[in-house]
């Protein structure tokens, strides 16, 4: 049980943490500058409402000419509020299979992140691997503790 709970502490920890390393840069190549790069806590308000405002990057039309884009940041903005919730289910487990479901759809949205990586010519660092690495422990630990399956279906676990 202590182990379970330090799993889960060093996912969190990594999960905060990584909102205050560079998370992502430009590529040099596309007139970035790799000396600019953004920290974590710049990408998540970043990412907030961004799909939400009239002008996205810059150019007319959201949906005309890169709906792959408009849906990679519509999707990305979601991360962190689904994971939260996720968590909150792991944490009181109303229902193993809600869990289970908000738990992959938030796993399921991180390469969204990608294709906003692909379109504006971003590369990873650090603080994306960390942010996916907390988020990773947290989910899987608190799934492995919460859920069991049982002949194909998943049930409440105690303790």
């Amino acid at each position: 049980m202590a182990g379970r709970r330090a799993i889960v502490s060093i996912g969190w920890g990594l999960y905060g943490g990584s909102f205050f390393l560079i998370a992502v840069a430009t590529l040099a190549a596309y007139g970035g500058a790799s000396d600019t790069p953004m920290r974590g806590y710049d990408c998540a308000r970043f990412a907030l409402g961004l799909a939400w405002g009239p002008n996205l990057f810059g150019h007319q039309g959201l949906f005309e000419h890169r709906p792959l884009d408009y849906l990679g940041v519509l999707l990305s903005e979601w991360i962190n509020p689904m994971f939260l919730v996720a968590t909150f289910f792991l944490s009181f487990r109303p229902s193993a299979r809600i869990t289970r479901i908000l738990a992959i759809v938030t796993l399921a949205m991180i390469p969204f992140c990608w294709v906003v990586f692909y379109y504006h010519h971003f590369y990873p660092r650090e603080g994306h691997l960390i942010w996916v690495a907390g988020m990773l422990l947290v989910l899987f630990e608190g799934l492995n503790r919460t859920t069991r399956f049982t002949r194909g279906h998943a049930t409440n676990v105690e303790g």
